[in-house]
């Protein structure tokens, strides 16, 4: 153990979607990376969905997935983590193509006012 204390575990849902290259095998290779990550761990995962661009400056459709997962990792730390994996699959923010994203938000546990990531 490092000393370090850890976020109590949450239930976080994770958006991913490419549209550059082979989309597909990107999506399912950011979830295999997110899947590595200690204290962080993918229950489900959505079938892949082809969606047209919006907001962006492409007209690559994008292929898209949304994930549950248990995370023990505090809000900040899964962004940092969703934020080095989508650099490693060549994200560049800015409205420009995306190689691979995971925005990460808590997903509602059905009490008023709580949300579990």
């Amino acid at each position: 153990m490092n000393g370090r204390r850890r976020a109590p575990e949450t239930r976080v849902a994770l958006s991913l979607g490419s549209n550059q290259g082979a989309r597909e095998e990107t999506v399912l290779a950011a979830a295999e990376r997110l899947s590595a990550v200690p204290g962080l761990v993918l229950e489900r995962m959505s079938s892949l969905y082809e969606t047209s661009p919006v907001g962006v400056a492409t007209n690559t459709p994008f292929i898209n997935a949304a994930c549950v997962a248990r995370s023990e990792l505090s809000p900040r730390e899964l962004l940092d983590v969703c934020l080095r994996v989508e650099a490693e699959f060549g994200r560049r923010r800015g409205g420009g193509p995306r190689g691979a994203r995971a925005p990460a938000g808590p997903a509602a546990d059905g009490e008023e006012g709580r949300s579990r990531a």
